[in-house]
């Protein structure tokens, strides 16, 4: 419980608790005027310094410059034991604690009355000695979002403590708060998690931001066995691959030897031609024949004289001489010729044995660059082969992944149905506790509905004439007392449950006179203690039953005709 809220400054308005009901008033005074208002009285302030010792963000209020080197001092049981515990504005970072140090089991604790910690190290302290939480995985309950719970701030809903607040949060501590199965709430965030990772990747993949997961698993296994094919033959390649030192120089030369057979085959060629035309000018040259022509000319009854008959012989016996000669000529020319022919045939044969010769070595052996290359080009190949190799496992990964998901998450929504069912006691205590409370407010009573969907925990309540602004924060009132009689019997526990004037916000009077009753019996019923932060004008007096009087409950009044009357003593 909490036992005090004070501060070092003159002009705050300290405030002491009992341990069951507490009300905070807020009044108009007759000095107030219209334009006075009890929003500046310092309910919320007071629920602000609450939280700020119990290690809230510096912010706000606390960091106005009028508040600078303010010490707020909250004294609260711990553990069943009393401790008072200070936060300076000046030194927000550091959190100060006094009372039996010891009991707090604190390891690096110096004195047995005294401990200066961080605010950090303090709302750790806070979620051991209050809810018994230790440090586990990810997504487990917080301190301060607990805390939340029990020092109401907002009123979007019963089960949310800020409006944004996040599906697995709220899943986390509703089902730590009311003694179901956290754990499971926890992990069910855990899959949700793997499946945003898997629908990340899979807009990625679309996107074609990940060539490494791009494509699907039959092409890329068909290419993947096309390059391993092309890579055996490459290492076969290498495996029988002799490189041989000169191989450059000799294929220089086997080329050399080539380009020389292709001129002397020309050459030869050239040669071979030469011969024919020769050969056929010599089968083409025919003696001309002198009585030929003296027949021609008898037949024309001419006769020729003996002088023309004579200087006709004599020009055809020296046409006979110059064919003789030219027949010669011919003859020796046909005959170097051949010889010429059969030295070019015999430099081809022997040109193209030792070119054989250097082809033979080219053949079975190979250029130490051509090795590289082809050692480079394997390489290159078996990095593709690898990437794709490792592009296969990942799709598979990834499928894998999805397929596992849906396992696991159906194994889950399975385990988490079993263990409810296991602790059905915790549930049904939780949704009698708020039918009990929810049918002191009004005729027929609530429901608190929990139950199991593949996406994890849901809460739910049911109340008739739901809607309006009034009842739904009576169903936030009803379930923070169900907590708060929950934890009433649990060590350790905060022991408290704290509400401002918001609580009533839109709530027909009645309403609010039954709900300060319910408040009034259920503190000593069940232990706990609870403050409420009211307008004086709010306090429906003419709804108690007979008998109830709200005025032994009033620890502070706060005004509204001054500063001073306020909680801070002064206007901020």
């Amino acid at each position: 419980m909490i036992h005090s809220v004070t501060c070092n400054q003159e002009g705050f308005k300290n405030v002491y608790f009992s341990p069951n009901f507490n009300v905070i008033l807020s009044d108009i005074t007759d000095l107030s005027t219209e334009k006075d208002s009890r929003n500046g009285t310092g309910k919320t302030t007071l629920i602000n310094i609450i939280h700020y010792c119990l290690g809230s963000n510096h912010t706000g209020i606390f960091r106005h410059s009028e508040l600078y080197d303010w010490i707020f001092t909250l004294t609260l049981d711990l553990l069943g034991r009393q401790f008072q515990v200070s936060r300076n504005t000046a030194d927000y970072k550091r959190v100060i604690i006094e009372g039996p140090i010891s009991v707090l089991n604190y390891r690096d604790a110096e004195s047995s009355s005294y401990l200066e910690i961080s605010n950090t190290q303090w709302i750790k302290l806070l979620g051991t000695v209050l809810f018994g939480l230790e440090e586990r995985t990810e997504y487990l309950p917080a301190p301060r979002s607990l805390l939340s719970y029990f020092i109401r701030r907002n009123y979007t809903g019963p089960f949310t403590n800020y409006p944004q607040q996040l599906t697995w949060d709220k899943q986390v501590h509703n089902t730590f708060l009311l003694g179901l199965n956290w754990e499971d709430a926890s992990a069910w965030q855990i899959l949700k998690d793997r499946k945003k990772v898997l629908n990340q990747l899979k807009r990625e993949i679309d996107a074609g931001t990940l060539p490494i997961l791009k494509g699907n698993i039959g092409d890329l296994e068909a290419t993947k066995v096309l390059s391993e094919n092309k890579a055996k033959v490459f290492r076969d390649q290498i495996k029988n691959f002799k490189v041989h030192p000169q191989y450059t120089e000799i294929q220089l030369v086997a080329n050399e030897l080539t380009k020389q057979i292709h001129e002397i085959t020309n050459e030869a060629y050239n040669q071979r031609s030469i011969l024919s035309v020769y050969k056929k000018s010599i089968e083409q040259e025919i003696p001309p024949e002198s009585d030929a022509v003296i027949k021609l000319y008898e037949s024309a009854g001419i006769e020729l004289p003996i002088m023309v008959v004579r200087n006709l012989n004599e020009v055809i016996n020296f046409h006979n001489e110059i064919l003789k000669n030219r027949r010669q000529f011919l003859q020796d020319e046909i005959h170097q010729i051949t010889d010429k022919i059969l030295n070019l045939d015999e430099q081809i044969e022997k040109i193209t044995l030792i070119r054989a010769e250097k082809l033979e070595i080219l053949d079975t052996h190979g250029a130490l660059e051509e090795y590289s290359k082809l050692q480079s080009n394997l390489n290159e190949l078996e990095a593709e082969i690898n990437e794709l190799i490792s592009q296969i496992d990942n799709l598979k990964k990834m499928e894998d992944g999805k397929s596992a998901l849906k396992v696991d998450t159906a194994i889950l929504e399975q385990k988490a149905k079993r263990s409810l069912g296991e602790l059905n006691l915790a549930r049904e205590k939780a949704i009698e506790l708020f039918n009990k409370n929810s049918e002191a407010l009004y005729e027929l009573p609530g429901k608190l509905i929990i139950d199991i969907t593949s996406t994890g925990f849901k809460f739910n309540i049911d109340i008739e004439r739901m809607g309006s602004t009034g009842i739904g924060n009576m169903n936030i009132f009803c379930y923070d007392f169900v907590i708060a009689e929950l934890w009433a019997d649990k060590k350790p526990s905060p022991g408290f449950l704290v509400h401002d004037s918001n609580i009533f916000d839109g709530v027909d009077s009645r309403q609010v006179a039954h709900a300060i009753e319910l408040a009034s019996r259920s503190t000593v019923q069940n232990g706990f203690q609870y403050i409420l932060m009211m307008n004086s004008d709010n306090i429906p007096y003419n709804d108690f039953s007979l008998g109830f009087d709200i005025e032994p409950f009033v620890r502070l009044r706060l005004g509204d005709d001054s500063p001073s009357a306020g909680i801070l003593g002064k206007r901020i």
